[in-house]
C-alpha cells in the first residue's frame, strides 16, 4: 500500500493522500486539513480543553480535555498536582500556570494543589481540590 501524505509544502498536488483500494483501484482523500473541516463540521471536535473549577465537581467524556490553572498566588507556584487523579486522567502537558489532562477511563478522582505555608499557618484551609468525574462516551 502506497500512500502520498500531505507534507504541506508546494503546489496543489500535495493536498490529497492517494490510497489504492481493495480492487487495486486508487481513491483520493482529503489532507489532514480537510479531515479536521470534516471533524469539526460534524462535531466531533470539541473547541478546547474544559477549565477544571475549583472546589467543585467537573464531569468529563472519556477522551477529553481538560485544563487546570495554577493560581497566581506564590504559595501554590512549587506546587505539583497532587491527588487520586491518576486512575482517570493522565497529564498531556503543563506550563508554568497550565497543567492539561486527558480523560482516560471512567471514575472519579481529585487534583489537589498544596500550598507552602509558613511554619504553624493551616495548610488545609488553603489546600485547592479540583474533583472531577469521568463518564463513557455515548
Amino acid at each position: 500500500m502506497i500512500a502520498v501524505v500531505n507534507s504541506g509544502l508546494g503546489g496543489p498536488q500535495n493536498r490529497y493522500a492517494t490510497r489504492p483500494t481493495a480492487d487495486n483501484q486508487s481513491m483520493t482523500l482529503p489532507s489532514f486539513g480537510g479531515a479536521v473541516m470534516i471533524a469539526m463540521l460534524s462535531g466531533s471536535l470539541s473547541s478546547g480543553p474544559r477549565t477544571l473549577a475549583l472546589e467543585q465537581t467537573t464531569t468529563l467524556g472519556v477522551g477529553e480535555l481538560a485544563m487546570l490553572h495554577i493560581p497566581d498566588d506564590r504559595r501554590y507556584s512549587h506546587s505539583g498536582t497532587d491527588g487520586a487523579w491518576r486512575d482517570v486522567l493522565i497529564r498531556v502537558r503543563r506550563s508554568k500556570r497550565d497543567v492539561v489532562f486527558r480523560a482516560v477511563r471512567p471514575g472519579k478522582g481529585v487534583i489537589i494543589i498544596s500550598p507552602k505555608v509558613a511554619d504553624g499557618e493551616c495548610v488545609s484551609c488553603a489546600t485547592l481540590h479540583y474533583f472531577i468525574e469521568v463518564v463513557s462516551r455515548q
